[in-house]
């Protein structure tokens, strides 16, 4: 496919962005995907470390694509018009996604550390590492602080 494109309705957007814009399968199709989805999810899937929006969705989507938030879609542009904003983002994938231990993994890591959002690192991760390890300064952030590079790197430093 040379110009891919998404059109993703509200209610499948977020589910259908998390299981099929990231892992290997999607990263043969095509080099690149222009989408539409409600602006929140695109907002998720755009944000960087620090952002409120910053989540699961973020992190598992840029390991392996450079994210742009191109423009909104107001509900106007539409016949009949939704309820709720659209969003366009761009997804380039990346030539060489982040190192990582594996995409089982990290894809395990990433999702465990989100799961308490809230709680500093250490308190998630706690079945996955070491004491040692756990002592780290980076345990004492929380998941939103993190970049996926640290996500990328802590999935090497994993028990296993």
């Amino acid at each position: 496919m040379e110009k891919p494109s998404t059109l993703c309705p509200g209610h499948v957007s977020k589910r259908s962005s998390r299981k099929n814009c990231v892992g290997p399968r999607f990263q043969s199709l095509w080099h690149f995907d222009l989408g539409m989805f409600q602006k929140e999810v695109a907002e998720r899937i755009a944000s960087g470390p620090g952002s409120k929006a910053y989540g699961i969705l973020s992190v598992l989507t840029q390991a392996f694509y450079q994210v742009e938030y191109l423009f909104d879609v107001p509900p106007t542009a539409f016949q009949p018009p939704p309820k709720v904003m659209s969003g366009v983002i761009r997804l380039v994938r990346r030539e060489t996604p982040e190192p990582m231990a594996s995409e089982k993994q990290f894809f395990m890591l990433v999702k465990a550390a989100f799961n308490q959002r809230r709680k500093m690192l250490r308190n998630p991760l706690k079945p996955f590492f070491s004491a040692a390890v756990l002592a780290e300064p980076i345990f004492t952030k929380r998941p939103e602080q993190l970049s996926v590079a640290d996500f990328a790197a802590l999935s090497f430093r994993l028990n296993t």
